[in-house]
């Protein structure tokens, strides 16, 4: 898809502040590894930034394979990683989480067109009598040069020109012409269907 906004949006440099989706993975164990869940494309095809899925737990080694072992209680777990140039790969910050249990996950992706780029990932989870819950919820921050942000035209969900591509389910794929907040985030990991923005009545101007 496009990541350039139409100008009458009125957004910086027509580019989205912030961008949310949500994943559910495939059946246990994964396909691969690595998997690419968001990028961001220059013109002319230079990739710029990814978010990819890694699984490093201990679901896929022989010891915990045999009849009746006992699984690791980590072994869902897996890493989600921003790396926000693929120009420098290792500079990047992960969210490790239970992120291959089957069930939905939210992302979301901030960047003001600083150096400043913010991931956060969260679930709901059902809780008994009180109902539904925000289950597992987190946030990381990393650096590096906007340049690429600011300039790319193009967005892809689900596959990448130098990660596999992702091997599950992906929906409400959301931009936002400003940054919304981590409240306005976690009613998006409650509810499918919450269609909020910073302020009363303002996702018409915002989402």
């Amino acid at each position: 898809s496009s990541f350039d906004f139409n100008s009458n949006f009125n957004a910086t440099n027509d580019r989205p502040k912030t961008t949310e989706f949500r994943f559910k993975t495939e059946k246990f164990p994964p396909t691969n590894l690595s998997q690419s869940l968001f990028t961001l494309e220059y013109p002319g095809g230079g990739q710029f930034l990814d978010i990819v899925l890694e699984y490093s737990g201990s679901g896929l080694t022989s010891s915990s394979l045999y009849n009746g072992s006992i699984k690791d209680p980590n072994y869902q777990y897996g890493n989600l990683k921003l790396i926000p140039s693929t120009g420098t790969p290792n500079n990047s910050a992960s969210i490790y989480l239970p992120f291959f249990d089957g069930n939905w996950w939210s992302v979301k992706l901030d960047n003001d067109l600083s150096t400043n780029f913010t991931m956060s990932a969260g679930n709901s989870i059902y809780n008994g009598l009180d109902g539904t819950s925000i289950g597992y919820f987190n946030s990381v921050t990393k650096t590096a040069s906007h340049a690429g942000y600011a300039n790319n035209t193009k967005m892809y969900l689900a596959t990448s020109s130098l990660y596999p591509g992702f091997s599950g389910s992906v929906q409400e794929l959301r931009c936002y012409k400003d940054i919304v907040s981590e409240s306005v985030f976690k009613d998006y990991i409650m509810n499918p269907l919450s269609f909020e923005g910073n302020g009363v009545n303002s996702a018409p101007d915002q989402l």
